[in-house]
């Protein structure tokens, strides 16, 4: 979180000599950059327009995360992050907070998650789905059928006839 605040803080400074709006940019991350993405536009909306999450965790304190394949490969790393242990059984408030579903502001937010994706559940996109319609952020949730995860790695067509069009609207909204 520190260091996307540092780059926009960089970017602020360097905002009229690059001819760039300070306080308005789109943030786009995929995995646990997209996790990263929401949690901070969310965390300071004054500062970012809108985000975009590729197939991002949403929720460290849902039962499905809880008992998700993606929990046992990623707890070591997120425990690290949020600075304190992480058990199953009695989870700290501290997850929730790293939760982006638990800070869910006015930021304009474009979703993208797979059916098949394997390590991020696919109720994690579903959820914060309905939070944002919930709270009636602006949203658009692309759930892409026959889909795993880290679009990067989807076939040529896949990525051209439905990432990089629904992200182009967005930008361009």
């Amino acid at each position: 979180m520190e260091d996307i605040d540092s780059a926009i803080v960089k970017f602020n400074s360097l905002a009229e000599k690059a001819e760039l709006q300070p306080d308005n940019y789109i943030l786009l991350g995929e995995s646990a950059g997209g996790h990263l993405a929401l949690l901070y536009g969310y965390s300071h909306p004054e500062r970012v327009k809108k985000i975009i999450s590729l197939s991002g965790p949403t929720d460290f304190y849902s039962p499905e995360y809880l008992h998700s394949f993606y929990s046992k490969y990623s707890s070591p790393t997120i425990q690290k992050v949020v600075g304190t242990k992480f058990n199953r059984k009695n989870l700290s408030e501290e997850f929730r907070k790293a939760s982006p579903i638990a800070n869910v502001s006015n930021v304009p937010t474009l979703l993208f998650q797979g059916n098949r994706d394997f390590l991020v559940n696919q109720k994690q996109g579903l959820a914060l789905d309905s939070a944002l319609t919930a709270q009636n952020v602006a949203h658009k949730f692309i759930y892409m059928d026959r889909t795993g995860h880290a679009p990067r790695f989807f076939n040529k067509l896949k990525r051209d006839s439905i990432i990089y069009p629904n992200i182009l609207e967005w930008i361009r909204e």
